[in-house]
């Protein structure tokens, strides 16, 4: 069945397309000790096209971590410590433990906000939160989260059209746009040819620009310091951009971000 998925969260919608299946990757039983945050998030290369909502710099790493931790578990309860949690985030050291719990608790308030809602072919439609339920033990430094089990099917089963996020690069990411834009070209990055676009609405969606905002503007602020800044990770240090008119047009029609080594650059 070809479902739609939409995220929604302080009035913006999204929509990708993604097939769910039948089979059931529920398995309740939370493991006994925390989930050890590996270095790579994984998941079905449609939740890409879904944003971050105006999710802070915070909120997304958090956001990401839980992702990561919970890939290929088909588990939808999962505990993480506080400390792990806590260098993720990049928040100072010098917190105590309810210091940083109270943060973590308002981070998780604005994930807790985040729904999704899925309709099929005949009209059928679910409506369901990502997240079911976050819970901080303070005495203990441990954060359960808990997601929907409809949500496990992005998560899980990554045998094929899946992609993988670098967590400490997307951390390293000092602006939302970057982060956005190094989510973005990682779906790409093993294809054979190293290049991806945008179509101007596509991309104005994709980086959550408010109506009335100019392409020259969004060009300007938005997506050449974007670009710069992913240029420092090693993967993408020829990054450049081509953008493509309509013939006869003089909008901007097309963008297209290249990463392959020009030819008269000599590999070192």
């Amino acid at each position: 069945m070809s479902d739609t998925l939409s995220c929604i969260k302080r009035d913006d919608i999204k929509s990708v397309k993604i097939d769910f299946r039948d089979e059931d990757y529920v398995n309740e039983d939370i493991e006994e000790n925390s989930t050890i945050i590996p270095p790579m998030a994984r998941y079905k290369n449609d939740l890409n096209d879904v944003g971050f909502y105006g999710l802070s710099l915070r909120e997304s790493r958090l956001y990401m971590a839980v992702l990561a931790g919970m890939c290929n578990k088909g588990q939808t309860v999962q505990q993480f410590k506080f400390s792990e949690l806590k260098t993720i985030m990049g928040e100072s050291k010098g917190l105590t433990k309810k210091q940083f719990s109270e943060l973590i608790e308002q981070t998780c308030n604005n994930l807790s906000k985040i729904t999704i809602t899925a309709t099929d072919s005949r009209g059928n439609w679910a409506i369901f939160e990502i997240f079911r339920q976050f819970e901080g033990d303070v005495e203990k430094g441990i954060l359960t989260v808990e997601t929907a089990p409809k949500f496990l099917y992005i998560i899980n089963c990554l045998s094929r059209e899946y992609m993988e996020v670098d967590l400490k690069e997307f951390n390293d990411c000092r602006s939302k746009s970057a982060q956005t834009l190094y989510r973005k070209l990682s779906q790409f990055r093993n294809s054979n040819r190293k290049e991806c676009y945008l179509t101007l609405t596509d991309a104005k969606k994709i980086f959550e620009l408010k109506d009335g905002i100019s392409t020259k503007w969004f060009n300007q602020h938005i997506l050449f310091p974007a670009i710069k800044e992913v240029n420092k990770f090693h993967k993408f240090k020829y990054l450049r951009l081509d953008k493509e008119k309509m013939r006869g047009q003089r909008p901007i029609h097309k963008y297209f971000f290249r990463w392959d080594r020009p030819e008269n650059i000599t590999a070192k």
